[in-house]
């Protein structure tokens, strides 16, 4: 094994797993990684579309590609888009600037060698480094910023009417690309892959992105015209069940079982309950609005216990209620379902 260029054999993450430390040789730095690094972060194929929402998704790369490199040393490799692929519009920009600083004869122009090159140096570490991940690109940043921005104020000096036309056009259509994917990017991140994230904003944002794949724009209109509210399984006000992993309910001990949870609702209306449960078996529990039994049981199977068997259920029953406090009761002689949410959806 190689001396470590960092102290990388006192990252306690290695210590508790001393295979990561051989997969990095020692170093989390290394050129033997530029093939690898150059080849991620410069394909334009390194994005993913698909014909779900967002539509624009990171990539885990071509299978086996990570193979093709075996003398790299690779820690980690987390989901991630090239530079073409993302951010097309500051790429070709900065490439075009970049090339008009160095061949211009112009003063004002050379005068930005010296800063273009020391920013284009805090570009090499990504592409040695031993983890893979979009957000390095970062480093990127004052390159790509300072060189596209001398191409942007280039652009009207072109003498050609058309040509300059069409550069602008060309920057204004990928700038608009770039920000579409980015932000796809961003709001995957933030409301299902990034921890700690609420359970209800990520299962709000999964039911707009259900929403816009079942019926696209109207889908999302309908999805933003209903007052909805998200109530955690675990917040019950009063009941016996019992917290497991702070977001899963269940039951323990000796039955009945029940919880009551309370919904400010804004105004006197009908509205929709669902229950997000998982259960591998058939477990019933009635349901209770404001003290009274409305008949309406739920429990059915929905194929395992485990967080992908996890459905919502509803009877499609809407229930009168009044602004304010309102108060929904579960209850059950039996074992109740593993539970996470309770979702009221305003519809009239």
């Amino acid at each position: 094994m190689s001396s470590p260029g960092q102290p990388a054999a006192l990252y306690a993450a290695f210590q508790k797993d001393p295979a990561r430390l051989h997969s990095v040789k020692g170093s989390w730095f290394s050129l033997a990684n530029l093939p690898l690094m150059l080849s991620s972060y410069l394909a334009p194929s390194n994005i993913d579309f698909e014909n779900t929402f967002p539509w624009v998704f990171f990539t885990w790369g071509a299978p086996g590609w990570v193979q093709r490199f075996p003398k790299a040393h690779v820690d980690l490799i987390e989901p991630f888009a090239s530079v073409p692929a993302a951010m097309p519009e500051l790429l070709l920009a900065a490439l075009a600037g970049t090339g008009l600083v160095f061949a211009s004869r112009r003063g004002k122009f050379r005068a930005l060698r010296a800063p273009l090159c020391g920013a284009l140096a805090g570009c090499g570490l990504i592409f040695t480094w031993g983890i893979l991940t979009y957000r390095y690109l970062h480093d990127l940043f004052p390159w790509l910023v300072a060189a596209s921005a001398i191409a942007a104020v280039s652009i009207p000096t072109v003498r050609r009417k058309w040509l300059r036309y069409g550069l602008s056009g060309l920057f204004a259509v990928l700038t608009l690309y770039a920000t579409w994917t980015n932000f796809a990017f961003a709001i995957v991140q933030q409301r299902v892959v990034a921890h700690p994230v609420p359970l209800e904003k990520s299962l709000s944002f999964l039911d707009a992105v259900s929403a816009i794949n079942g019926d696209g724009l109207a889908g999302f209109v309908t999805y933003a015209a209903h007052w909805r509210r998200y109530v955690p399984a675990a917040s019950y006000e009063h009941g016996n069940l019992i917290v497991e992993g702070g977001e899963v309910v269940s039951t323990q001990g000796q039955p009945p079982y029940g919880a009551e949870y309370v919904f400010e609702v804004p105004a006197d209306g009908t509205y929709e309950l669902a229950i997000r449960y998982a259960s591998a078996e058939m477990r019933p529990f009635e349901l209770y609005v404001n003290g009274t039994r409305t008949g309406e049981v739920y429990g059915a199977a929905t194929g395992g216990w485990s967080e992908a068997d996890q459905r919502w259920v509803s009877s499609g029953r809407l229930y009168r209620l009044r602004g304010g406090s309102n108060r929904i009761g579960l209850a059950s002689s039996g074992k109740f379902p593993f539970l996470t949410m309770l979702r009221l959806v305003r519809r009239s």
